[in-house]
């Protein structure tokens, strides 16, 4: 039997304290010029939820790689650590600098389906930084994220310099 992955549709995903609902599993930043680049991919097999991210430093080389829920890839000053799974998380990891222990990504797929992200992500020299209850884009544009729900209508989450779109 020949496993293979599909497009995830209609799944929860929470930045910050917002909860989107009917995404399609991805997270991309779209640049000044309207490019869309990815930063999070949600496949799905069977009935597991895959995740995939390439995490940049700021000076954009990749410090890891997860896909489909597996380090491909750790800079050797970093740690990628796979929680095992229990009763709820279907799915944990966490990216850290060995350096000072900071948590660089924490994403968690949980059992109902609702995939969690947090942590700082440079795309194209921009930071961004997700955390309990902010987005902040660059050095200067920061969005309170209000404990709320959308409906993403089975799009995906698209960040840009102004805000989120779906």
């Amino acid at each position: 039997m020949v496993k293979t992955k599909v497009k995830v549709e209609y799944y929860s995903m929470v930045l910050g304290s917002t909860l989107f609902n009917n995404t399609n599993g991805a997270i991309s930043f779209k640049n000044k010029s309207g490019r869309i680049l990815d930063l999070f991919r949600v496949e799905k097999e069977n009935d597991q939820l895959l995740l995939s991210t390439e995490v940049k430093g700021e000076n954009g080389k990749i410090i890891g790689k997860l896909k489909w829920n597996n380090f491909s890839y750790i800079n050797e000053n970093f740690d990628g650590i796979i929680n095992p799974s229990n009763e709820e998380i279907q799915f944990s990891c966490i990216l850290r600098s060995k350096e000072t222990n900071e948590e660089i990504i924490n994403c968690t797929i949980s059992k109902s389906g609702i995939i969690s992200v947090k942590g700082v992500f440079f795309i194209e020299s921009k930071r961004i930084e997700i955390s309990d209850s902010s987005l902040k884009i660059g050095n200067n544009t920061e969005f309170q994220m209000k404990s709320c729900c959308k409906d993403s209508m089975g799009k995906g989450i698209i960040i840009c310099e102004d805000g989120i779109s779906i």
